[in-house]
């Protein structure tokens, strides 16, 4: 068993409480910018349900999503629960955000704008 106190297992910088309550990112100034642009079409915050249906409710039903995973680092921390626990990467996409806290939905046109906002919200966006 780990202890709260003890080195994370996927990150000896931190002890493994610490690592593992991390508080959540707040993306509410970023998205509200983007709303008043008018350049947001949906947003979908990943959380429960994991990324793969998180992502498919902020899509309409005749679009899909479709993700490139090599375009983000999978954090240490996932990586350390799918080989600690082998799970499968269709159920960590299952399960959790992977790195991915928001996803947006905009206009091709639209990008190179809407990344330039959320750099000045000093947010990290991929494009995926």
């Amino acid at each position: 068993a780990i202890k709260y106190r003890e080195a994370a297992p996927f990150d000896p910088t931190r002890s493994f409480g610490e690592a593992m309550l991390t508080p959540s990112r707040i993306y509410s100034k970023a998205l509200v910018a983007l709303a008043k642009s008018g350049k947001m079409k949906a947003a979908a915050p990943i959380t429960s349900g994991g990324l793969k249906r998180s992502l498919s409710n902020a899509v309409p039903q005749h679009l899909k999503a479709s993700l490139k995973a090599e375009r983000w680092e999978l954090p240490a921390v996932f990586r350390w629960i799918a080989w600690k626990f082998e799970i499968e990467v269709s159920e960590m996409l299952a399960t959790f955000n992977c790195g991915v806290g928001m996803a947006i939905v905009v206009a091709r046109e639209d990008v190179d704008e809407v990344l330039a906002t959320l750099k000045s919200f000093e947010e990290e966006p991929i494009v995926a």
